[in-house]
């Protein structure tokens, strides 16, 4: 997704998408609520294309839900939430861009899962500070 594509309140879309496609994307159904029928079936009958296209999509998404309009919720509280439930798959680095990062936390998952706990718990602490304000 580009910048252009999330027009006022696109980022309620981009982020519907990005946990669509996390959490049931392998079953088609981030591409059912895109429109793409045809694509959501054949993601169906193939269970994400063995997971593979399940995953592309799932970074995909996250890296388009990373772009945050004005207005939208914080994105601290987001990227917490990431890490801490997809943090280990790299989809909290894949949220901010950081495409090398989240490749590179993906294959390790999660950089044996240390990696991921320091991330979910610093996220989080960033997050708490977020709240108040």
């Amino acid at each position: 997704m580009e910048a252009q594509a999330l027009a006022r309140g696109g980022w309620v879309k981009a982020h519907v998408l990005m946990l669509l496609s996390v959490n049931l994307g392998y079953l088609g159904f981030d591409r059912f609520y895109d429109r793409q029928v045809g694509w959501g079936v054949l993601k169906l009958l193939t269970l994400g294309g063995f997971f593979v296209w399940w995953l592309i999509d799932a970074i995909h998404y996250s890296r388009g839900a990373g772009i945050m309009l004005p207005g939208g919720p914080p994105k601290a509280h987001i990227l917490a939430a990431t890490s801490i439930l997809y943090g280990y798959f790299g989809l909290d680095r894949f949220y901010q861009g950081q495409v090398a990062w989240g490749t590179i936390k993906l294959l390790t998952l999660g950089g044996f899962l240390v990696w991921w706990l320091i991330d979910a718990a610093y996220y989080t602490y960033k997050a708490a500070e977020t709240w108040g304000a």
